[in-house]
């Protein structure tokens, strides 16, 4: 019998995902927003690796009361982790023996595992974005975690993507962190796209201070960096090291695809920030770690406000 998953938050990843997966033999399930979904549902292209595929005739859902009653081998947990509080009275609605959190950030999966005990974890390393009825997706694959639990999720995604698998959920997901905090939350701050303050000394020195801050705390926890589908993560230690123009280039790697922090902000949806900043902010608060930069970055963000590149610096000296 083929496997029953639901991809619940089908924004451009929950679609891919749930596109390999349908591909691959199980029956998906979609429950997203209606003015997401709806103009897809008839079909759709996935443009990747230098072809194009259709995809035709989605199974989708609006509300939740549409799948009660349904059972699903998986439910995969796709939307934003900022829904968290929202949605996860809801779980019980929701007939799944088993779910997987693809979000970005820390802390996601403890949050979870308090409204369900078959709980794993995904890290999505393809950069995806829909435009125009073409979802294109750049290199990359999904990481899961624990083994034990996700083999036969593993097993129909690796018939149509890049998979690896992981003993423990942790050290994938703070070397997922590093990729989501590269070019992303200073380029929220900000207001403007990675290249467009990159080309300034000042900006690239804060990206190498804002990834020697989470290298740190990743180092003072104890926990080892994995690499990831498509990404050397492993080496990123070396990243702040390197001349200015090879660390330019890092901010070329989502194409035309703006960091999710500022495309957030421009669409004025709210920002991950407890899952990406706060949380690991915590965590360095408990292993006395300062990180002056991510808080000031922080307490930008929460303040919904933006600055110049030339008051960041500024106010970054001022805490050192």
């Amino acid at each position: 019998m083929s496997m029953r998953i639901l991809v619940w938050g089908a924004g451009p990843v929950g679609l891919y995902l749930g596109v390999c997966l349908e591909e691959a033999g199980a029956e998906v399930h979609f429950l997203g927003r209606r003015k997401v979904l709806e103009p897809l549902k008839e079909g759709f292209l996935i443009e990747e690796e230098g072809a194009r595929r259709e995809v035709k005739n989605l199974r989708v859902f609006f509300d939740l009361e549409e799948v009660r009653g349904t059972s699903y081998d998986w439910a995969i947990i796709a939307f934003k982790s900022h829904h968290n509080l929202a949605v996860a009275p809801q779980l019980s609605t929701v007939q799944a023996r088993k779910i997987l959190v693809v979000q970005n950030g820390i802390g996601n999966e403890e949050f979870f595992m308090g409204y369900h005990n078959g709980v794993a974890s995904g890290a999505f390393t393809k950069v995806v974005h829909i435009k125009d009825g073409v979802l294109k997706a750049s290199k990359g694959g999904i990481g899961l975690a624990p083994e034990g639990i996700v083999e036969d999720l593993s097993a129909l995604f690796a018939l149509r993507t890049q998979v690896a698998i992981y003993p423990d959920y942790r050290p994938m997901k703070w070397s997922k962190l590093l990729l989501n905090i590269l070019g992303s939350p200073i380029a929220c701050a900000l207001n403007l796209p990675p290249q467009d303050y990159m080309y300034d000394k000042r900006g690239i020195w804060l990206e190498k201070i804002l990834l020697k801050e989470f290298l740190g705390l990743i180092r003072k926890i104890g926990i080892p960096l994995v690499n990831l589908p498509g990404y050397p993560v492993k080496l990123f230690p070396l990243l702040p090291y390197l001349p200015a123009g090879l660390f330019r280039r890092i901010s070329k790697a989502r194409g035309e695809k703006l960091p999710s922090l500022l495309a957030d902000s421009r669409e004025g949806r709210p920002l991950e920030i407890g899952a990406l900043l706060l949380n690991p902010l915590k965590e360095a608060e408990k292993h006395n770690y300062p990180m002056p930069l991510a808080s000031l970055i922080y307490k930008i963000l929460e303040g919904t406000r933006t600055t110049t590149l030339n008051s960041l610096y500024k106010e970054y000296l001022k805490t050192v």
